[in-house]
C-alpha cells in the first residue's frame, strides 16, 4: 500500500528573488547614468575652444567680440593652428578670389541675370 505524502511547504515568497534582481539592475542602471552625466568641465571647455578656433580660422563662423583664454588649450600636432604667415596667405588668396569673382560677375552678367549661371564664393573656392 502506498503512503500518502504530506504536502510540502509551498513557498509563496518566490517573487522576492525576481524583485531583488530587478532592484539591483535598476540601481546599476542609475549608477551608470549618473557616472556618464558627470563631465570634466575643463576638457569640455578645451574642446569647445578648439572647435571655435578651427571654425573661425576656416572662415565658417565670424569671430565674436568675446575673448576666451586659450592659454590652457592643448592642440594636438595634427590639428595645429595656422601660423601668422599662413593666415596672411589665406587673406591674400581670399582677396584674389573676390577680385576674380567681381570680374566673372561682370563678364557673365547677362547669364547671371537670366539665372543660367550662378557665381558663389565659398569654402571650396569660387564656384561657377
Amino acid at each position: 500500500m502506498s503512503r500518502k505524502r504530506k504536502p510540502g511547504h509551498v513557498n509563496h515568497e518566490r517573487w522576492m528573488v525576481s524583485y531583488a534582481d530587478f532592484v539591483t539592475l535598476l540601481f546599476a542602471f542609475f549608477v551608470v547614468m549618473f557616472a556618464s552625466s558627470r563631465q570634466d568641465h575643463r576638457k569640455t571647455q578645451q574642446a569647445e575652444a578648439s572647435i571655435r578656433i578651427a571654425f573661425q580660422t576656416m572662415g565658417v563662423f565670424p569671430s565674436t567680440s568675446v575673448q576666451t583664454d586659450l592659454s590652457s588649450v592643448v592642440v594636438p600636432p595634427a590639428y595645429a593652428l595656422p601660423s601668422q604667415g599662413d593666415l596672411e596667405a589665406m587673406a591674400l588668396a581670399m582677396e584674389d578670389l573676390r577680385a576674380l569673382q567681381n570680374r566673372v560677375n561682370r563678364a557673365l552678367a547677362p547669364q547671371i541675370a537670366t539665372g543660367i549661371v550662378t557665381v558663389t564664393l565659398g569654402r571650396s573656392g569660387l564656384l561657377i
